[in-house]
Protein backbone atom coordinates (compact mmCIF):
# COMPACT_ATOMS: atom_id res chain seq x y z
CA UNK A 1 0.00 0.00 0.00
CA UNK A 2 2.66 2.20 0.66
CA UNK A 3 5.72 3.06 -1.58
CA UNK A 4 8.82 4.23 0.63
CA UNK A 5 11.77 2.87 -1.38
CA UNK A 6 13.70 6.34 -0.92
CA UNK A 7 13.92 5.93 2.75
CA UNK A 8 14.73 2.74 3.47
CA UNK A 9 18.22 1.12 4.08
CA UNK A 10 19.00 1.67 0.26
CA UNK A 11 18.93 5.51 0.88
CA UNK A 12 20.31 5.28 3.88
CA UNK A 13 23.28 3.78 2.53
CA UNK A 14 23.80 5.74 -0.28
CA UNK A 15 23.70 9.21 2.13
CA UNK A 16 26.57 7.12 3.51
CA UNK A 17 29.43 6.15 1.57
CA UNK A 18 31.54 4.52 4.35
CA UNK A 19 28.95 1.97 4.93
CA UNK A 20 30.31 0.39 1.96
CA UNK A 21 33.16 -1.01 3.96
CA UNK A 22 31.53 -4.15 5.21
CA UNK A 23 35.18 -5.64 6.49
CA UNK A 24 38.28 -4.30 7.27
CA UNK A 25 41.40 -3.80 9.18
CA UNK A 26 42.74 0.26 10.14
CA UNK A 27 45.86 0.61 11.94
CA UNK A 28 45.89 4.19 14.23
CA UNK A 29 49.36 5.02 15.88
CA UNK A 30 51.67 4.55 12.69
CA UNK A 31 51.72 8.33 11.90
CA UNK A 32 52.09 9.27 15.62
CA UNK A 33 55.09 8.26 18.31
CA UNK A 34 53.37 5.20 18.96
CA UNK A 35 55.69 1.93 19.18
CA UNK A 36 55.75 -1.55 20.43
CA UNK A 37 53.01 -4.46 19.68
CA UNK A 38 49.48 -3.01 18.13
CA UNK A 39 46.47 -3.43 20.41
CA UNK A 40 43.67 -5.10 18.57
CA UNK A 41 40.37 -3.93 18.98
CA UNK A 42 37.67 -6.45 17.32
CA UNK A 43 33.98 -4.74 16.22
CA UNK A 44 31.52 -7.25 15.10
CA UNK A 45 28.63 -4.93 13.83
CA UNK A 46 25.21 -5.04 11.95
CA UNK A 47 26.82 -3.17 8.80
CA UNK A 48 24.12 -4.51 6.78
CA UNK A 49 20.53 -5.78 7.10
CA UNK A 50 17.27 -3.86 9.24
CA UNK A 51 20.12 -2.64 12.09
CA UNK A 52 22.77 -0.93 9.43
CA UNK A 53 22.22 2.74 11.09
CA UNK A 54 23.11 1.36 14.47
CA UNK A 55 26.30 -0.37 13.43
CA UNK A 56 27.56 2.48 10.89
CA UNK A 57 27.26 4.94 13.44
CA UNK A 58 29.06 2.82 15.94
CA UNK A 59 31.59 2.18 13.98
CA UNK A 60 32.03 5.67 13.12
CA UNK A 61 31.97 6.16 16.96
CA UNK A 62 34.69 4.14 17.40
CA UNK A 63 37.13 5.34 14.27
CA UNK A 64 36.56 9.04 15.79
CA UNK A 65 37.67 8.01 19.08
CA UNK A 66 40.81 6.67 17.19
CA UNK A 67 41.56 9.61 15.28
CA UNK A 68 42.10 11.68 18.29
CA UNK A 69 43.66 9.05 20.70
CA UNK A 70 46.25 8.52 17.25
CA UNK A 71 46.83 12.50 17.41
CA UNK A 72 47.83 12.11 20.90
CA UNK A 73 50.29 9.02 20.48
CA UNK A 74 48.26 6.05 20.46
CA UNK A 75 47.18 3.83 24.37
CA UNK A 76 49.96 3.68 26.80
CA UNK A 77 52.39 4.66 23.60
CA UNK A 78 50.98 2.04 21.50
CA UNK A 79 49.55 1.27 18.42
CA UNK A 80 45.54 0.03 18.10
CA UNK A 81 44.74 -2.24 15.22
CA UNK A 82 40.96 -1.52 14.79
CA UNK A 83 39.23 -4.96 13.04
CA UNK A 84 35.76 -5.05 11.32
CA UNK A 85 33.81 -7.13 10.35
CA UNK A 86 29.79 -7.23 9.38
CA UNK A 87 27.25 -10.06 11.13
CA UNK A 88 24.32 -8.48 9.25
CA UNK A 89 22.46 -8.14 12.32
CA UNK A 90 22.57 -12.51 12.49
CA UNK A 91 23.30 -14.01 16.05
CA UNK A 92 24.97 -16.90 14.85
CA UNK A 93 27.18 -14.70 12.27
CA UNK A 94 27.99 -12.37 15.13
CA UNK A 95 28.84 -15.00 17.43
CA UNK A 96 31.08 -16.44 14.54
CA UNK A 97 32.82 -13.57 13.90
CA UNK A 98 33.68 -12.81 17.78
CA UNK A 99 35.00 -16.18 18.25
CA UNK A 100 37.38 -15.21 15.12
CA UNK A 101 38.49 -12.17 16.17
CA UNK A 102 39.30 -13.64 19.20
CA UNK A 103 40.73 -16.82 18.91
CA UNK A 104 42.58 -16.53 15.40
CA UNK A 105 42.72 -12.86 15.28
CA UNK A 106 43.93 -12.48 19.10
CA UNK A 107 42.15 -9.04 19.77
CA UNK A 108 42.58 -7.52 23.26
CA UNK A 109 39.07 -6.45 23.19
CA UNK A 110 35.53 -6.15 21.23
CA UNK A 111 33.79 -2.75 20.86
CA UNK A 112 30.29 -3.82 19.24
CA UNK A 113 26.91 -5.42 19.78
CA UNK A 114 24.80 -2.73 18.29
CA UNK A 115 21.31 -4.57 18.54
CA UNK A 116 20.25 -6.71 21.32
CA UNK A 117 19.64 -9.58 18.63
CA UNK A 118 23.12 -10.31 17.91
CA UNK A 119 24.84 -9.02 21.19
CA UNK A 120 22.96 -11.61 23.41
CA UNK A 121 24.78 -14.27 22.62
CA UNK A 122 27.75 -12.58 22.35
CA UNK A 123 27.81 -11.72 26.07
CA UNK A 124 28.97 -15.70 27.25
CA UNK A 125 31.62 -15.77 24.25
CA UNK A 126 32.71 -12.97 26.21
CA UNK A 127 32.72 -14.95 29.35
CA UNK A 128 33.92 -18.32 27.96
CA UNK A 129 37.10 -16.86 25.82
CA UNK A 130 37.68 -14.19 28.77
CA UNK A 131 38.00 -11.47 26.41
CA UNK A 132 36.56 -7.58 27.68
CA UNK A 133 33.21 -6.85 25.46
CA UNK A 134 32.45 -3.18 25.89
CA UNK A 135 28.62 -3.35 24.14
CA UNK A 136 27.41 -0.32 22.01
CA UNK A 137 24.02 1.02 21.66
CA UNK A 138 22.35 -2.46 22.41
CA UNK A 139 19.49 -1.74 25.04
CA UNK A 140 17.86 -5.00 26.15
CA UNK A 141 17.82 -5.01 29.97
CA UNK A 142 19.26 -8.44 29.82
CA UNK A 143 22.62 -7.30 28.87
CA UNK A 144 22.92 -6.24 32.39
CA UNK A 145 20.22 -8.34 34.23
CA UNK A 146 20.13 -12.00 33.64
CA UNK A 147 22.85 -12.67 31.40
CA UNK A 148 25.29 -10.01 32.95
CA UNK A 149 29.34 -11.35 33.32
CA UNK A 150 31.96 -10.18 34.29
CA UNK A 151 33.70 -9.47 30.96
CA UNK A 152 31.43 -7.26 29.63
CA UNK A 153 30.04 -3.72 30.30
CA UNK A 154 27.34 -1.55 28.88
CA UNK A 155 27.90 2.49 29.01
CA UNK A 156 24.60 3.30 26.88
CA UNK A 157 21.54 3.69 29.04
CA UNK A 158 19.14 0.52 28.74
CA UNK A 159 15.29 0.13 28.56
CA UNK A 160 14.44 0.55 31.92
CA UNK A 161 16.56 3.72 32.48
CA UNK A 162 14.95 5.48 29.60
CA UNK A 163 11.30 4.30 30.65
CA UNK A 164 12.21 5.39 34.15
CA UNK A 165 13.16 9.13 32.94
CA UNK A 166 10.83 9.28 30.53
CA UNK A 167 7.29 8.04 31.65
CA UNK A 168 6.87 10.97 34.17
CA UNK A 169 7.40 13.11 31.72
CA UNK A 170 4.68 11.63 29.20
CA UNK A 171 1.91 10.92 32.03
CA UNK A 172 2.63 14.68 33.23
CA UNK A 173 2.82 16.61 30.18
CA UNK A 174 1.51 14.53 26.98
CA UNK A 175 -0.82 11.63 27.91
CA UNK A 176 -1.83 9.02 30.58
CA UNK A 177 -2.95 6.05 27.70
CA UNK A 178 -0.29 4.72 25.15
CA UNK A 179 -0.10 2.10 22.42
CA UNK A 180 3.50 0.66 21.50
CA UNK A 181 4.14 -0.05 18.01
CA UNK A 182 7.06 -2.84 18.95
CA UNK A 183 10.16 -4.35 17.12
CA UNK A 184 9.20 -8.20 18.12
CA UNK A 185 12.55 -8.60 19.52
CA UNK A 186 14.68 -8.34 22.60
CA UNK A 187 14.90 -4.59 22.11
CA UNK A 188 11.30 -4.22 21.49
CA UNK A 189 10.15 -6.16 24.41
CA UNK A 190 12.18 -4.67 27.01
CA UNK A 191 10.78 -1.37 26.02
CA UNK A 192 7.15 -2.56 26.50
CA UNK A 193 7.94 -4.14 29.64
CA UNK A 194 9.65 -1.17 31.31
CA UNK A 195 7.42 1.55 30.22
CA UNK A 196 4.28 -0.69 30.97
CA UNK A 197 5.90 -0.93 34.32
CA UNK A 198 6.94 2.71 34.92
CA UNK A 199 4.22 4.32 33.40
CA UNK A 200 1.55 2.41 35.35
CA UNK A 201 3.99 4.50 38.91
CA UNK A 202 3.08 7.28 37.34
CA UNK A 203 -0.76 7.16 36.71
CA UNK A 204 -0.41 6.04 32.99
CA UNK A 205 -1.17 2.60 31.27
CA UNK A 206 -0.05 0.83 28.22
CA UNK A 207 -3.76 0.07 26.40
CA UNK A 208 -1.67 -2.56 23.95
CA UNK A 209 1.15 -3.69 22.50
CA UNK A 210 1.57 -3.78 18.81
CA UNK A 211 4.76 -6.65 18.08
CA UNK A 212 6.20 -6.07 14.21
CA UNK A 213 8.43 -8.04 12.90
CA UNK A 214 12.19 -6.91 11.90
CA UNK A 215 12.29 -6.37 7.88
CA UNK A 216 8.44 -5.47 8.12
CA UNK A 217 7.86 -3.46 4.65
CA UNK A 218 4.62 -2.74 4.58
CA UNK A 219 3.01 -1.61 8.15
CA UNK A 220 -0.12 -0.38 7.09
CA UNK A 221 -1.63 -3.67 8.56
CA UNK A 222 -0.28 -3.13 12.20
CA UNK A 223 -1.03 1.03 11.90
CA UNK A 224 -4.76 -0.21 11.34
CA UNK A 225 -4.78 -1.93 14.27
CA UNK A 226 -4.54 1.29 16.41
CA UNK A 227 -7.33 2.12 18.82
CA UNK A 228 -8.76 5.94 18.18
CA UNK A 229 -6.94 8.31 19.79
CA UNK A 230 -9.98 9.83 21.91
CA UNK A 231 -9.37 5.93 23.83
CA UNK A 232 -5.92 5.88 23.47
CA UNK A 233 -3.72 9.34 22.44
CA UNK A 234 -0.38 8.34 22.77
CA UNK A 235 1.61 6.34 20.61
CA UNK A 236 5.21 5.36 21.47
CA UNK A 237 7.09 4.27 18.33
CA UNK A 238 9.32 1.69 19.40
CA UNK A 239 10.93 0.11 16.26
CA UNK A 240 14.57 0.83 15.52
CA UNK A 241 17.14 0.70 12.48
CA UNK A 242 16.16 1.28 9.14
CA UNK A 243 12.84 -0.16 9.74
CA UNK A 244 12.04 2.88 11.62
CA UNK A 245 12.25 5.19 8.82
CA UNK A 246 9.75 3.04 6.98
CA UNK A 247 7.38 3.31 9.40
CA UNK A 248 7.72 6.93 10.47
CA UNK A 249 7.14 7.71 6.63
CA UNK A 250 3.76 5.42 6.52
CA UNK A 251 2.84 7.02 9.73
CA UNK A 252 3.31 10.18 8.27
CA UNK A 253 1.39 9.09 4.96
CA UNK A 254 -1.95 7.91 7.18
CA UNK A 255 -1.58 11.67 9.26
CA UNK A 256 -1.31 10.06 12.39
CA UNK A 257 1.03 12.54 13.86
CA UNK A 258 -1.86 15.06 13.72
CA UNK A 259 -4.03 12.48 15.42
CA UNK A 260 -1.68 10.79 18.06
CA UNK A 261 0.61 11.95 20.78
CA UNK A 262 3.90 10.77 19.32
CA UNK A 263 7.43 9.94 21.60
CA UNK A 264 9.98 7.19 21.28
CA UNK A 265 13.57 6.50 22.15
CA UNK A 266 16.82 7.01 19.93
CA UNK A 267 16.36 4.91 17.47
CA UNK A 268 12.82 6.56 15.77
CA UNK A 269 14.93 9.66 13.92
CA UNK A 270 18.45 10.01 12.53
CA UNK A 271 20.58 12.36 11.63
CA UNK A 272 21.63 11.93 7.84
CA UNK A 273 17.71 11.37 7.22
CA UNK A 274 16.30 13.82 9.36
CA UNK A 275 15.25 16.10 7.66
CA UNK A 276 13.66 13.94 5.37
CA UNK A 277 11.66 12.56 8.33
CA UNK A 278 11.01 15.58 10.49
CA UNK A 279 7.88 16.21 8.82
CA UNK A 280 6.25 12.70 9.40
CA UNK A 281 7.09 12.95 12.81
CA UNK A 282 5.81 16.11 14.11
CA UNK A 283 5.09 16.97 17.47
CA UNK A 284 7.11 13.90 18.34
CA UNK A 285 8.70 13.49 21.90
CA UNK A 286 11.84 11.37 21.84
CA UNK A 287 14.35 10.56 24.93
CA UNK A 288 17.70 9.57 24.21
CA UNK A 289 21.44 10.00 25.09
CA UNK A 290 22.52 12.32 22.22
CA UNK A 291 20.44 14.19 20.48
CA UNK A 292 20.31 14.70 16.34
CA UNK A 293 20.62 17.67 16.81
CA UNK A 294 23.48 20.18 18.46
CA UNK A 295 21.10 21.40 20.94
CA UNK A 296 22.34 23.38 25.05
CA UNK A 297 23.77 21.60 27.15
CA UNK A 298 25.19 19.23 24.27
CA UNK A 299 26.37 22.06 22.66
CA UNK A 300 29.70 22.76 24.78
CA UNK A 301 33.23 23.00 23.03
CA UNK A 302 33.71 19.53 23.61
CA UNK A 303 30.29 18.61 22.05
CA UNK A 304 31.78 20.78 19.02
CA UNK A 305 34.81 19.12 18.83
CA UNK A 306 33.45 15.54 19.34
CA UNK A 307 31.07 16.34 16.37
CA UNK A 308 33.86 17.81 14.50
CA UNK A 309 36.39 14.50 14.33
CA UNK A 310 33.12 12.74 13.76
CA UNK A 311 32.28 14.20 10.62
CA UNK A 312 35.60 14.00 9.51
CA UNK A 313 35.16 9.95 10.11
CA UNK A 314 31.66 9.70 8.64
CA UNK A 315 32.31 12.13 5.36
CA UNK A 316 30.02 14.64 6.90
CA UNK A 317 27.39 12.64 8.59
CA UNK A 318 26.43 14.33 11.65
CA UNK A 319 26.71 12.83 14.88
CA UNK A 320 23.50 11.03 16.71
CA UNK A 321 22.26 9.04 19.70
CA UNK A 322 24.14 5.50 18.27
CA UNK A 323 27.53 7.52 17.88
CA UNK A 324 28.66 8.45 21.43
CA UNK A 325 28.44 5.50 22.63
CA UNK A 326 31.47 3.45 20.91
CA UNK A 327 33.16 6.58 20.92
CA UNK A 328 33.41 6.78 24.70
CA UNK A 329 33.58 2.97 25.42
CA UNK A 330 37.04 3.30 23.24
CA UNK A 331 38.24 5.80 25.59
CA UNK A 332 36.92 4.04 28.83
CA UNK A 333 39.18 1.04 26.74
CA UNK A 334 41.97 3.39 26.68
CA UNK A 335 41.89 4.55 30.28
CA UNK A 336 41.86 1.00 31.66
CA UNK A 337 44.85 -0.30 29.51
CA UNK A 338 46.50 2.45 30.61
CA UNK A 339 45.47 2.46 34.53
CA UNK A 340 45.98 -1.35 34.54
CA UNK A 341 49.37 -1.18 33.10
CA UNK A 342 47.99 -3.94 30.89
CA UNK A 343 50.51 -5.67 28.62
CA UNK A 344 48.52 -8.95 26.72
CA UNK A 345 45.18 -10.72 27.35
CA UNK A 346 47.08 -12.18 30.69
CA UNK A 347 45.75 -8.64 32.16
CA UNK A 348 42.38 -8.42 31.49
CA UNK A 349 41.56 -8.50 34.43
CA UNK A 350 43.12 -5.54 35.60
CA UNK A 351 41.25 -4.24 33.01
CA UNK A 352 37.92 -4.83 34.64
CA UNK A 353 38.81 -3.73 37.69
CA UNK A 354 40.33 -0.25 36.22
CA UNK A 355 36.84 0.30 34.90
CA UNK A 356 34.74 -1.14 38.17
CA UNK A 357 33.40 2.18 39.13
CA UNK A 358 35.09 4.54 36.54
CA UNK A 359 33.96 7.93 36.62
CA UNK A 360 34.25 10.54 33.94
CA UNK A 361 33.28 14.03 33.41
CA UNK A 362 32.34 16.03 30.40
CA UNK A 363 34.96 16.52 28.20
CA UNK A 364 36.39 15.25 24.78
CA UNK A 365 36.57 11.98 25.77
CA UNK A 366 33.12 12.01 27.29
CA UNK A 367 31.08 14.70 25.71
CA UNK A 368 28.10 12.91 26.37
CA UNK A 369 27.89 14.58 30.40
CA UNK A 370 29.11 12.57 33.71
CA UNK A 371 29.16 9.04 33.73
CA UNK A 372 29.34 5.93 36.04
CA UNK A 373 30.20 2.45 35.21
CA UNK A 374 28.84 0.93 38.13
CA UNK A 375 30.78 -1.95 39.79
CA UNK A 376 27.76 -4.34 40.54
CA UNK A 377 26.46 -4.89 37.15
CA UNK A 378 28.72 -2.93 34.96
CA UNK A 379 25.90 -0.71 33.79
CA UNK A 380 26.99 2.90 32.72
CA UNK A 381 24.97 5.19 34.56
CA UNK A 382 24.47 8.69 32.23
CA UNK A 383 22.24 11.78 32.18
CA UNK A 384 19.16 11.26 29.27
CA UNK A 385 17.68 13.86 27.27
CA UNK A 386 14.30 14.42 26.20
CA UNK A 387 13.82 16.69 23.30
CA UNK A 388 10.62 17.49 21.04
CA UNK A 389 10.29 17.83 17.39
CA UNK A 390 8.85 21.04 16.46
CA UNK A 391 8.46 22.13 12.38
CA UNK A 392 11.82 20.80 11.57
CA UNK A 393 13.57 21.94 14.66
CA UNK A 394 14.30 19.85 17.67
CA UNK A 395 13.75 21.82 21.27
CA UNK A 396 15.18 20.54 25.00
CA UNK A 397 12.36 19.71 27.19
CA UNK A 398 14.29 17.99 29.66
CA UNK A 399 17.18 16.88 31.07
CA UNK A 400 17.39 14.01 33.82
CA UNK A 401 19.66 13.33 35.70
CA UNK A 402 21.63 9.46 36.06
CA UNK A 403 20.13 9.67 39.40
CA UNK A 404 16.82 10.07 38.08
CA UNK A 405 17.19 7.45 35.59
CA UNK A 406 18.73 5.25 37.44
CA UNK A 407 17.75 2.15 39.11
CA UNK A 408 19.17 -0.76 41.80
CA UNK A 409 21.22 -3.44 40.19
CA UNK A 410 18.92 -6.44 39.04
CA UNK A 411 18.62 -9.21 42.00
CA UNK A 412 19.29 -11.89 38.36
CA UNK A 413 22.86 -10.31 38.23
CA UNK A 414 24.96 -12.71 39.15
CA UNK A 415 28.66 -11.54 38.24
CA UNK A 416 31.27 -14.25 37.54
Amino acid sequence: MCDTPDLDRRTFLKTVPAAAVLAGEFVYGHRAHAQGQPLKIGAPLPLSGPAAPLGQHSLWGTQAALRVIEGRGGIAGRPVQLLVEDDGGRPADAVKIMRKMILQDQVDAIIGGASSVDTLPMLPVAKETQTLLLVTVAESDLITADQCNRYTFRLTPDARAKARAMAPFLTGRVAKKWQFLYWDNAYGQSMVKWFTHELSKTGGEVVQGIPIPAGTADYSSYLAKLRPASEAPGLFHSVAGSDAIRLGKQIGEFGLQRQYKIAGTCDVIFPETFDQQAPDLDGSYIVEQYPVKEVAPLDSPADREFRRVFREVSKGVPAGPHSYASYESTFIFKRAIETAGYRDKRDTLKAIQAIEGMTGQKSVEFPQGPLTMRREDHQGLLNLYIWQLRKGQAHMEAVVSAADSGYPPAATCRMS
